[in-house]
């Protein structure tokens, strides 16, 4: 919302369309208000299996987050995630899911030297703290194309330390740790090819 309007209502529903007499319900506590206050911002929302879903919400002026995940078949929701910053704003996407949704992926600022950097890490049991680094170093992981499970392989978008403003496609191995460039040593007409991008079958082929 603009400085000084009123923040639009945001609300999260559900319908089964496997039943076609189910109606629609809404999910109001995975919204934290407690946490975020009633101006918040619903920064993103995810499925984590066929029956848990999870939000990320932000207050209004986006310092202070919250990640819930709800069953909806119990109505349960569980707030696993909080963040509050003093100085600045917080960015913060929904994680990704394994296929039982027992583990998932997650882009948070880690320190690296004197300042932080956003980094990939594997959370099991919804335990954050306990989380598995799995990029390092003075650059910044964007985003992630995919979690191919049969191979244990990540895919994911990152700068390069010393130029953040190249962007390549790495991948990571989550057995081994071994994270690689797949496109650092890419030639083009141009020269080596400093951004890149990628796209995946659902098998990662």
């Amino acid at each position: 919302p603009k400085p000084g309007m009123t923040n639009p209502t945001v609300a999260v529903k559900y319908v089964n369309l496997k039943n076609k007499e189910s109606e629609v319900e809404d999910i109001s506590s995975i919204i934290p208000v407690d946490i975020v206050s009633k101006d918040h911002v619903l920064q993103d929302v995810k499925w984590a299996t066929d029956t848990d879903v999870v939000a990320v919400s932000l207050n209004r002026v986006q310092n202070i987050a919250a990640m819930v995940r709800c069953t909806l078949t119990t109505k349960k929701c569980n707030t696993f995630y909080e963040k509050k910053l003093a100085h600045g704003w917080i960015e913060l996407k929904a994680p990704i899911y394994n296929s039982d949704g027992s583990k998932f992926l997650l882009l948070l600022p880690e320190p690296e030297g004197k300042d932080t950097y956003k980094h990939l890490s594997l959370v099991e049991n919804h335990d954050i703290s306990q989380r598995k680094r799995l990029t390092f170093g003075k650059r910044v992981i964007s985003s992630v194309y995919g979690w191919d499970e049969a191979r244990s392989l990540v895919y994911y978008a990152g700068t390069i330390e010393g130029d953040h403003g190249q962007q390549h496609v790495y991948v990571v191995d989550l057995k081994t740790a071994s994270d690689r460039c797949l496109t650092c040593d890419v030639a083009t007409p141009e020269g080596p090819c400093q951004f890149a991008s990628g796209s995946f079958s659902a098998k990662f082929s």
